[in-house]
């Protein structure tokens, strides 16, 4: 289920070759324990929230939850949604 707003895989695909036209690298930014909302809002997901009320953070403690990390970016990577080597991974809510 499409929430809205999000682009598709070919609409990527077609910014990553306009990008490489203009000699410029895609870095592709993976959220990784927050913000994860587009995830944690569906029931299948909800077991993983930091905060079973809100979907805005995995539990860092659960090992399903780096699961769930893993195969967002083996789905970036497997894809090849970037030009280079490159991901970034970002975890602003872990102190």
């Amino acid at each position: 289920q499409r929430a809205g707003g999000e682009y598709s895989l070919h609409e990527v695909l077609d910014i990553i070759h306009t990008a490489k036209g203009s000699e410029l690298e895609v870095i592709p930014l993976v959220q990784t324990f927050g913000h994860v909302e587009f995830a944690l809002k569906h029931p299948e997901f909800a077991r993983l929230r930091e905060v079973p009320e809100s979907p805005q953070a995995l539990c860092p403690s659960l090992n399903a939850s780096m699961d769930f990390v893993e195969k967002i970016i083996d789905q970036i990577i497997v894809r090849d949604v970037g030009s280079g080597a490159y991901v970034t991974v970002t975890d602003s809510k872990l102190k």
